[in-house]
């Protein structure tokens, strides 16, 4: 590909004077991006990551490799990651987190500083999961902190819990496990939000759809199962997991019922209370071979 004097390509050129329709044009023209990331040009993955998200995929699945091409993509995420948290850019690191930025970063060196975790935190527990899910991938040591938080009183600590309940739902659904295994070890997987319900019995209720989000929710259920969250946790009327995948069946024709029923025989027994119950029969008789 073509080089002016600078050993700039037409697609960093662009991409340094800001011009976006023609640096959409080039990239639909098949411009090579390798060659701005070897030489490290940040405002062209600056320019992917706001306006390509097709390029964007195609970065980061080589930042994920052992190359020298994957060491030049590691070195500018962290750039532009640390650039976005010191000036505020909450869009930029909510992509960067939808693109598994933390888990490509996590062992990477340099690391970012003090001020920077204290930036994203903040902004993490202002609400932005994908910015809560991206730090604990990038540093699952923090999980602690927001359990901290979490374990606390008032609308902060609410705050964190809900975040948490949503955190482990995504990489629940993107089988994160290693993370989720470690966030879990934490006891994120016993946080409840105001109705008592964890994780797990979210991505229970999530099944109940018959779209991809109930195809999500089994995803996440599988998982959550398979990292070792708690199935013997009670929400605040008493009903465990295992009774929610219970009720769901029985209210409603579920399009995923035979994997609620796999949940069912892997959970923990109902309560005393849902076992005397109609529906604690009918979880009986599903749960024999």
């Amino acid at each position: 590909e073509a080089k002016d004097k600078q050993r700039y390509t037409a697609l960093m050129r662009t991409a340094e004077n800001g011009k976006v329709e023609g640096f959409k044009a080039l990239l639909s023209a098949g411009a090579d991006v390798a060659s701005a990331v070897m030489k490290e040009h940040i405002k062209t993955v600056n320019m992917l990551i706001q306006h390509s998200p097709d390029a964007i995929k195609d970065f980061m699945a080589a930042a994920k490799g052992n190359n020298r091409l994957a060491t030049k993509a590691k070195a500018i995420l962290l750039e532009i990651l640390k650039t976005a948290v010191m000036n505020g850019h909450i869009e930029t690191i909510t992509i960067l987190g939808r693109h598994d930025a933390g888990t490509i970063l996590h062992k990477t060196r340099p690391r970012i500083g003090a001020n920077e975790y204290a930036a994203l935190k903040s902004m993490a527990l202002s609400g932005h999961v994908e910015v809560a899910k991206m730090l604990i991938q990038y540093d699952p040591k923090q999980i602690k902190d927001f359990m901290t938080v979490a374990r606390g009183n008032g609308e902060l600590s609410m705050q964190a819990k809900t975040i948490l309940l949503e955190v482990l739902l995504n990489l629940a659904q993107e089988n994160a496990t290693a993370v989720l295994k470690k966030s879990i070890k934490a006891g994120a997987d016993k946080m409840q939000d105001a109705q008592g319900k964890t994780a797990l019995m979210r991505a229970v209720e999530m099944t109940a759809s018959d779209n991809e989000r109930g195809l999500r929710g089994l995803r996440a259920l599988t998982t959550l199962l398979n990292a070792g969250a708690d199935t013997t946790i009670h929400d605040r009327e008493g009903r465990t997991v295992s009774d929610y995948a219970t009720t769901l069946a029985i209210q409603q024709p579920n399009p995923n019922d035979q994997a609620l029923r796999a949940l069912t025989a892997k959970a923990a027994t109902p309560t005393r209370r849902w076992q005397q119950s109609k529906i604690g029969s009918w979880l009986r008789a599903i749960q024999r071979p």
